[in-house]
């Protein structure tokens, strides 16, 4: 079996409370709302990838928030490969979503409820809660 490792990161915004980033995919890519993330080009580092990807997915610049690292893995059953996806906490400085990639077609800053609500799987909606403790700590 193929496996494929991938890094991405929870994206928040300070504004009026916490905000969080989902990305949705174009819905042959599966349409799902999820967080930002991609595949590890030769060369980089995790962190390095998880940068590239929601710059290329949201066209946004963030900092990586130290101390925040979870990784979950599932088979992804549309490209038939076993996953492997690294999140880090990352916090944007602005709200200006630029979608640099087709890969995805819509975006949505929402409150922890409201993205618990939206976030199309389970794993991903065990992140989210991770990172929301994280940030309240």
């Amino acid at each position: 079996m193929v496996t494929e490792k991938s890094c991405g990161g929870v994206v928040f915004l300070k504004d009026k409370g916490l905000k969080y980033l989902l990305i949705r995919h174009r819905p042959d890519g599966g349409g799902h709302w999820d967080f930002p993330k991609g595949h590890i080009e030769k060369g980089e580092s995790e962190e390095e990838t998880a940068l590239r990807e929601i710059y290329e997915e949201a066209g946004l610049k963030v900092t990586i928030v130290k101390g925040f690292k979870e990784t979950i893995s599932y088979f992804d059953h549309l490209h038939k490969v076993d996953k492997i996806v690294v999140f880090f906490l990352c916090e944007a400085h602005s709200s200006e979503v630029k979608h640099i990639t087709d890969d995805v077609v819509d975006h949505a800053w929402l409150d922890f409820n409201e993205a618990l609500k939206k976030v199309t799987f389970e794993n991903a909606r065990n992140i989210l809660r991770k990172a929301d403790l994280f940030l309240h700590k």
